[in-house]
């Protein structure tokens, strides 16, 4: 999941490297929720169709830091390290879920405010 892949970033010494098109593919959701800031590869052509091969992870936002104090904990629980997979087709679509579940409450709320 995108949050674990956000608490294994916090433990190491920024900046930090991604390789994978999977894991790239989970710092790309946290950069767009506003959680990291990054630098992504261009997107390479593969049989399975363009996918970006590495990412550089410059520094987790304030936002970022407050979802570790608050969700992390909750998502580690129970879990041994070699349990928890911070990237996958799952992890990546579960985080997708959370990003457009905030953008239709935001819309919302644009929508009630004037």
């Amino acid at each position: 999941m995108s949050i674990s892949l956000l608490q294994a970033i916090a433990e190491e010494q920024l900046p930090v490297t991604i390789e994978g098109a999977e894991c790239v593919d989970s710092v790309q959701i946290l950069a767009m929720a506003g959680h990291v800031v990054a630098d992504v590869a261009e997107p390479v052509r593969t049989p399975m169709g363009w996918v970006s091969q590495s990412a550089v992870v410059k520094e987790i936002t304030r936002t970022g830091r407050r979802t570790l104090r608050t969700l992390a904990p909750m998502s580690r629980a129970g879990l041994k390290a070699s349990d928890r997979r911070p990237c996958g087709p799952r992890a990546i679509g579960i985080a997708v879920g959370w990003l457009v579940a905030a953008g239709m409450g935001l819309e919302l709320l644009g929508r009630l405010l004037p």
